[in-house]
């Protein structure tokens, strides 16, 4: 129910699902822009070196229509570990299987690179 999972910022966290989108070689999981403003992320900037510290995203993820689509290896885990740590529930997890990345409608490898949030 909405309200119930209000969290940082006063944000509604109660989303049910978030898709976890793989194509053969890699995966990103779908997670609206205004979370990640909300829970104080930023991008990588040039004087950052990994492993970052703190809520950064890396430029190995991509943006569009109001969606950061996080990178499976770090930066879905930062995601999943800033909700922990605001005692946010997790949502649930839908897998969406897309074909190979060159051309695919809907593979995040055809976004743009994620450059600010």
């Amino acid at each position: 129910m909405a309200g119930e999972a209000l969290g940082v910022a006063g944000m509604d966290y109660g989303m049910t699902t978030l898709d976890y989108i793989q194509d053969p070689g890699h995966g990103w999981l779908a997670v609206p822009l205004d979370q990640l403003r909300s829970l104080g992320f930023r991008v990588a900037g040039a004087g950052d070196t990994w492993p970052y510290v703190g809520r950064v995203i890396s430029t190995c993820s991509y943006a569009k229509g109001g969606m950061a689509y996080l990178e499976e290896d770090s930066d879905a885990s930062a995601y999943m570990a800033a909700l922990d740590a605001e005692g946010i529930v997790r949502p649930d997890i839908s897998v969406v299987r897309v074909g190979d990345h060159i051309g695919v409608k809907g593979n995040p490898r055809n976004m743009r690179p994620i450059a600010i949030i």
